[in-house]
């Protein structure tokens, strides 16, 4: 069975406090990754939130996303 997309309903924790307008452009973000393929998972999900709302800046974004491909690949600083 395909993986579902439902990435709000999933993990409601990550976007509490975040406006229905925001979660609309998090979600819009993700959608086209996932029509190509990507895997909907809390990690980059986390990220994107985080950084949406300015929790993060974008070079720690960069570096999140970085070190988790990093380690899905197997390699570890």
């Amino acid at each position: 069975m395909a993986e579902e997309f439902r990435i709000v309903e999933r993990w409601p924790d990550l976007f509490e406090g975040v406006s229905a307008s925001d979660i609309e452009d998090i979600v819009q973000a993700f959608a086209s990754a996932f029509q190509e393929g990507w895997v909907p998972n809390r990690p980059d999900v986390e990220d994107l939130v985080a950084f949406h709302t300015r929790r993060i800046d974008f070079d720690e974004y960069e570096n999140r996303s970085r070190s988790l491909v990093e380690r899905n690949r197997g390699i570890d600083d």
